[in-house]
């Protein structure tokens, strides 16, 4: 807890430092710096509190489909670009001798360049520093006491961001174990570099970035030192302003750069906003899930949201009626991937994988790899039918967990705002799989 609160205010400090005593100041500075860069608010946005979402952005004119949302020059972007043409932070690397290559990724670098330029009393981009969150609601920053209450499929997840983060932080501490801050003369890590503050940056990237084509990208930087270091591909920007668009299922965006210099990154919206009404980008056709792990929110009756199953659950629902499944049928069930995409959807029902796995698990008689082969991967139309009462009683058991999980966490007062949000989210699966039941 003392880590957190370091990291928050060093991020006031900065805030401090900038002359930025509130929100508006943060963002009036934001526009300024923008406007120097060269960037025209031709839309006429304004950062607004939103009921539904908090901060985000409205436009003060009526939006048509097809309408520019927003328009930034290209150099206004934190991309790969910006990280070979820095010449402090390519001298940070230059100071390791055959720095090991194909072994960052691209989001734990620009997370590595968010702390390296946040610390820095005179850097460039710190007015851009000062409109980051000081904090996340992502699971992952749920207290330890809140886990109890988190669903397998979550926790699953926090243990594999946890897991990628620490091997980073490793990795970076390794080759930098002896290198000092040029500014303060401080040992890089752990003092300026910590790992709170590389948990921090890590998720500050992943909700603030927007895509870009790498082609693109790479094609102005051929030759790019980092671009040897990274395992993936640099498809990741750090957006000044349009970062505060928030994201809605209902939403539909058009981004792209211009062709033509002076290089523009371009929104285009394809539905229609009236003014001060909240405009909003689109991730993608993401269930709520993946919002709650990857970004710390979730979308209520989120028209892309369905539920996942997992093998562990259909074995509850075998030990529930006393079945024993042969060892076989597993082994072709995950050989296969069998026991990936298998999901409900409120409204079309089980997924192909879910009713084929409990098919072969509940029904199929033979063990027999050649017979499971033909059962799985012939006609299965007439499977569902067969396992209706199977599939109500997965769904209701997956319920009565969920429900568990609630109460828990209702009966713990002393919740992070991490852990509020995962009790809404909670809410909405019980919900949802509320609603299957009594469709189906």
């Amino acid at each position: 807890m003392g880590r957190t609160h370091r990291v928050r205010s060093r991020i006031r400090k900065r805030r401090a430092e900038s002359g930025a005593d509130s929100d508006s100041d943060i963002f009036n500075e934001l526009h300024r710096y923008l406007g120097r860069a060269g960037w025209r608010n031709e839309s006429r946005l304004s950062v607004r509190t939103f009921q539904s979402t908090g901060r985000g952005l409205c436009s003060k004119q009526n939006l048509h489909p097809n309408d520019l949302l927003i328009r930034v020059p290209f150099h206004c972007l934190i991309s790969l670009k910006t990280l070979e043409h820095d010449p402090d932070f390519n001298a940070l690397f230059n100071s390791v001798e055959n720095f090991p290559q194909k072994e960052l990724s691209f989001q734990g670098l620009l997370a590595f360049y968010v702390i390296f330029h946040q610390h820095r009393a005179q850097s460039q981009h710190q007015t851009y520093m000062t409109t980051i969150p000081e904090f996340f609601t992502n699971p992952f920053f749920c207290a330890k006491q809140e886990l109890h209450f988190l669903p397998d499929a979550i926790l699953e997840k926090i243990v594999a961001q946890n897991q990628e983060i620490k091997a980073f932080y490793e990795l970076l501490s390794k080759e930098f174990t002896s290198a000092v801050c040029e500014c303060c003369s401080s040992p890089l890590f752990p003092n300026i570099f910590g790992l709170d503050q590389l948990k921090w940056a890590y998720f500050a990237v992943n909700s603030r970035c927007v895509y870009v084509d790498p082609k693109v990208v790479v094609g102005w930087v051929p030759n790019s030192y980092f671009l040897r270091l990274i395992k993936d591909e640099p498809k990741l920007a750090l957006a000044p302003f349009i970062d505060l668009l928030n994201h809605s299922d209902s939403a539909n965006t058009i981004s792209q750069i211009t062709s033509n210099e002076p290089f523009q990154y371009e929104l285009y919206t394809q539905r229609g906003y009236s003014r001060y009404e909240q405009v909003f980008i689109n991730y993608g056709e993401l269930p709520n899930s993946k919002l709650l792990v990857e970004y710390g929110f979730y979308i209520p009756g989120n028209k892309h949201d369905f539920f996942e199953m997992a093998l562990t659950d259909i074995e509850l629902l075998m030990k529930s009626r006393n079945v024993v499944g042969h060892r076989n049928k597993f082994k072709f069930i995950r050989d296969h991937n069998l026991d990936q995409q298998m999901f409900i959807h409120r409204d079309e029902g089980p997924s192909h994988n879910l009713v084929v796995a409990l098919y072969l698990l509940l029904v199929e008689e033979s063990v027999f790899p050649n017979v499971l082969s033909q059962v799985a991967f012939g006609s299965s139309e007439h499977f569902e039918s067969l396992i209706h009462d199977e599939i109500r009683t997965l769904v209701q058991l997956k319920l009565e967990e969920y429900e568990k999980f609630l109460k828990g966490l209702e009966d713990f007062t002393s919740r992070t705002e991490s852990g509020e949000v995962v009790l809404g989210y909670l809410k909405e699966c019980i919900s949802y799989l509320s609603k299957f039941l009594c469709n189906y």
